[in-house]
């Protein structure tokens, strides 16, 4: 009986070993001054237990600004900003690594854009391995990890690159008139999106548009979560500030919003603790598609594999997100 307690014991003094080992680095991309999913998102992340957060990366608009910022602005910066001012709202400014990517989409797709967001996902990127990964956490364009893998091909043994983004597979949603529209994301860079789909093998956990518009809140939830505390109310203002601007050009108020960035926390930081993974969403495995002149897949049946998320567990995401926000500065 004794022995059979000690082997209990030492069982799972070994999976409680390997799960502590499993502590995710990560690095998060985004365009933190457009969509202010990407806010929501970077606070979950940091209020996380699971992840190591070793840097931030400001990311671009596409050529335009995606009409969110003024002609001349540098958005990578801007986003820098935005970052930092959401970490000042929780005295955490100090705490992380905060640096620009490339201000512009890539030209093609063997020419890097290099920049500080890149140079510092090959730095982390090069402290990691295969067996332990560097989550790359991109919830805007592929500009800084296609233009770190074409500056350094040797990280791509060690990175889980997480995108938000692309449009659905097996699904005509995306055409309209017989004129591709092509996917919010994938349109930032699309010659970044053929070096990481076509050129490289980083393995990539992919969650499309269909997946990503149903991580869907009501506004009446948001607005409960920003009287708990002045982080809540931070990112409900990014958001009733950006509705405010739409209405005055024309759009309607609407009573949900989509933070679509969040499954880049649910995949990395909420895995299960004993074998780690995303177990509660589901994914099909396809062959990497090319990408097409305007943003679409042209499909192939050969390749490396790579996981297309189809069903996110937006219970436990969101309650996570809500509980973490709504409880910040509790303790």
């Amino acid at each position: 009986m004794k022995k059979s307690i000690l082997y209990i014991l030492l069982s799972f003094s070994v999976l409680f070993s390997y799960a502590q080992d499993k502590a995710f680095k990560v690095v998060i991309d985004n365009d933190f001054c457009g969509d202010p999913d990407g806010l929501y998102a970077l606070a979950h992340l940091v209020l996380t237990d699971g992840c190591d957060v070793r840097g931030i990366i400001g990311g671009h608009l596409g050529e335009d600004n995606g009409g969110f910022l003024g002609e001349g602005i540098d958005a990578a910066k801007e986003s820098c900003r935005k970052a930092t001012e959401l970490l000042d709202v929780m005295g955490m400014s100090l705490d992380y690594t905060v640096v620009p990517g490339a201000p512009a989409p890539m030209k093609d797709c063997r020419e890097p854009l290099s920049s500080e967001g890149s140079n510092l996902i090959i730095r982390e990127a090069m402290k990691c391995s295969p067996d332990s990964p560097l989550f790359v956490l991109c919830g805007g364009s592929l500009t800084n990890i296609a233009s770190a893998f074409l500056d350094n091909r040797d990280i791509q043994d060690n990175i889980i690159l997480v995108w938000i983004g692309g449009p659905e597979y097996g699904s005509s949603s995306d055409i309209i008139d017989g004129t591709v529209k092509c996917e919010y994301n994938t349109g930032l860079d699309i010659q970044a999106a053929k070096t990481i789909f076509r050129i490289s093998d980083i393995p990539l956990w992919q969650v499309p548009k269909d997946a990503y518009r149903r991580c869907i809140v009501s506004m009446s939830e948001l607005r409960d979560l920003s009287r708990a505390n002045a982080l809540g109310k931070y990112l409900y203002d990014s958001v009733t500030s950006l509705q405010d601007d739409m209405v005055k050009m024309g759009s309607p108020r609407r009573d949900a919003y989509v933070l679509g960035d969040s499954p880049l926390v649910l995949l990395t930081a909420l895995q299960t603790y004993f074998e780690p993974d995303a177990a509660s969403s589901t994914y099909e495995t396809h062959y990497a598609p090319s990408i097409g002149k305007e943003g679409q897949y042209d499909h192939r049946f050969e390749g490396r594999p790579i996981r297309v998320y189809e069903l996110l567990d937006t219970r436990l995401m969101f309650a996570d997100m809500f509980s973490r926000i709504g409880n910040f500065g509790k303790d």
